[in-house]
């Protein structure tokens, strides 16, 4: 979900808004039918026990800004909705399930 999707000769980077879902039965990837509701690089994603999946932080734009923005992935109806901004900026950032 996200990431650099191009490094163009100028110096600056594309920052996808797009995501994908692997298929292990097909072997194949699928696009999602929304977009992302921000680009995000080296941002976390965790699949919550509700099997939504929160992207959090990362870099965004040309990769000078880092966000404290959120959002969730709701596989049900394959779209992303913003939820509420974390206290701080996190790029590079890493998420831990507390669900067992």
């Amino acid at each position: 979900m996200g990431g650099i999707d191009a490094f163009n000769m100028d110096g600056t980077s594309g920052f996808a808004l797009t995501a994908e879902i692997y298929d292990p039965s097909a072997g194949s990837f699928r696009r999602t039918g929304g977009t992302m509701v921000q680009t995000r690089a080296g941002r976390s994603a965790i699949t919550l026990a509700n099997r939504t999946v929160l992207l959090a932080g990362g870099g965004t734009g040309d990769g000078s800004v880092i966000s404290n923005t959120a959002e969730i992935y709701n596989p049900v109806t394959d779209s992303f909705s913003a939820v509420g901004p974390m206290l701080t900026t996190r790029g590079l950032v890493q998420a831990v399930s507390l669900v067992k």
